[in-house]
Formats: C-alpha cells, sequence, structure tokens
C-alpha cells in the first residue's frame, strides 16, 4: 500500500524497526530503574507483553493500553487474594498464570 502512494516499503521497514528498537531500548531502561532485571522478571514482562497483544489483536496502541492497564488490575487483585484462591482450590499461582490463561484462550 506504501509503494501504491509513492512511499518507500523498505524505507518505512527500516524507520520502524528503528524507532521499535529505540522504544524497546527506552522502556528497558526506564523498567530497570524500578525493579533490577532478571530472566524471571523480563520473562513475565514478555509474557504478559504477549498476551495483551493477543487479545487486543493488534488493533490499535489505545486499546493495548487499556488492555493492559485492565489486566494488571486484575492480575493485581488475583494477587492480593491469591491466598484465598489457593486455599479454596488447592492451586497456588492465580496471579502469575492469567497471562498464560489469556495466550492459551
Amino acid at each position: 500500500m506504501a509503494e501504491l502512494l509513492g512511499y518507500s516499503a523498505q524505507r518505512t521497514e527500516l524507520i520502524n524497526w528503528i524507532l521499535g528498537g529505540a522504544l524497546a531500548g527506552v522502556a528497558g531502561v526506564l523498567l530497570s530503574t524500578l525493579t533490577p532485571p532478571t530472566a524471571i522478571s523480563l520473562t513475565d514482562a514478555l509474557i504478559s507483553a504477549v498476551a495483551i497483544a493477543l487479545l487486543t489483536g493488534f488493533q490499535s496502541f489505545s486499546l493495548m493500553l487499556a488492555a493492559g492497564i485492565a489486566v494488571g488490575g486484575f492480575q493485581a487483585l488475583l494477587l492480593r487474594y491469591a491466598g484465598d484462591l489457593q486455599s479454596a482450590t488447592r492451586l497456588p499461582g492465580w496471579g502469575e498464570a492469567l497471562p498464560l490463561l489469556i495466550i492459551i484462550g
């Protein structure tokens, strides 16, 4: 579609990769100030990001932001009441399992 409008598709792809890499680098630096990066925390962040992207179908950034806030809030509630859920079902890890359940669903 870009080439039909007279734009170079390869140049647009290059610019998108550069912007995406820069944005990921800035996000990594900002996240490392909140919690020290470990293999487990980065894997959890990646799984959550994939779950939100699949949930919204990559439709728009604002929809992904709203879904991320909603999933994060629901995950915080699950972590808050994890003891009650674990005693009722005898299954641990309710809060951590939410992104994986979204991916499976």
